[in-house]
């Protein structure tokens, strides 16, 4: 916070003045005035002291669901690991979080999924579903969800750590994640839709594992693909206490 304190001091300087005159009679005499003197008085007016107050905001801030992020940093303070979002402009995606899951993105993936009145998802999402297997765990996993047809790998680093990239297509809706014990219908996982272009990273944090997502419609694959790649590159995993 920053706090500026100023003083303006006003004076009215006062001014001197003398005057003197004299008036000649041409025939007999002369006449002279008096020298005449006026006194204006000095005074100084202080105004009062006015302050005005900065809040300038440091560090990164936390992550609030449901709002358009200005560009600046935010940390997430629900899911593990933590997860830091570096923003540099301005994005038409908003913010989502909670202990599985956190997002930018268009709209909820797992809301309405079969209205067709929706436009369709795209966004950026950090998943921690397989957080404590190894990564050859993930990687089975993912191999094995129907109706994905899956493109080479690359390695690829996501905030300083290393990673595997590969993309995909889906050929039908497709569940990636449930929760243990709850039903896709109760809004616990995380939908796949058709027609979607998504590509995984699986990224080896020191908490375990977790996959980044980036999805949109093939025909907006490519248009998004800029912006999205903006994001994934101010992901970061840091610790806060």
């Amino acid at each position: 916070m920053a706090r500026y304190n100023c003083v303006v001091a006003v004076a009215a300087f006062g001014l001197l003045a003398g005057g003197c005159g004299a008036a000649t009679d041409a025939d007999t005499s002369t006449t002279t005035s008096s020298p005449t003197t006026t006194i204006v008085q000095t005074s100084t007016t202080a105004q009062p002291q006015s302050t005005t107050t900065t809040t300038v905001i440091v560090g990164p801030q936390p992550m609030t669901s449901g709002k358009l992020l200005e560009p600046g940093e935010y940390h997430t303070t629900l899911i593990e690991p933590t997860v830091l979002f570096r923003i540099d402009r301005k994005h038409t995606l908003i913010a989502f979080q909670d202990p599985k899951v956190a997002a930018l993105q268009n709209r909820h993936p797992r809301s309405g999924f079969f209205n067709t009145d929706l436009r369709p998802y795209k966004g950026v999402a950090v998943h921690n579903h397989w957080l404590r297997l190894e990564t050859d765990e993930v990687f089975s996993q993912l191999e094995a969800l129907d109706g994905v047809e899956f493109g080479a790998a690359t390695p690829v680093t996501v905030g300083g750590f290393e990673a595997t990239q590969f993309d995909a297509v889906l050929t039908t809706n497709v569940i990636l994640w449930e929760r243990k014990g709850e039903s896709a219908a109760s809004g616990n996982s995380w939908w796949l839709e058709l027609d979607q272009v998504t590509r995984f990273i699986v990224v080896e944090t020191p908490a375990g594992p977790v996959l980044v997502t980036i999805g949109a419609h093939v025909e907006e694959w490519d248009a998004f693909l800029t912006t999205a790649e903006e994001i994934v590159a101010g992901i970061s995993f840091p610790e806060f206490d």
